[in-house]
């Protein structure tokens, strides 16, 4: 808990640098696996009640 009883709002940015690594494959099967890699640890720290917010990153 944070000031008041609210609980804080963590904002995650997903996209672009976050899931482009930085050398090698860049393919779809490559995106998409990053990306569920991703969403898994976002959903532990979901299902434990931290509130998420996430956006598309606005990375190249």
């Amino acid at each position: 808990m944070s000031v008041r009883g609210v609980v804080p709002l963590h904002v995650v940015a997903l996209g672009g640098n976050a899931i482009c690594p930085p050398r090698g494959d860049l393919s779809l099967a490559i995106e998409r696996t990053l990306v569920r890699d991703a969403v898994g640890e976002l959903a532990v720290l979901a299902q434990r009640g931290v509130r998420l917010l996430i956006v598309h990153g606005n990375g190249p």
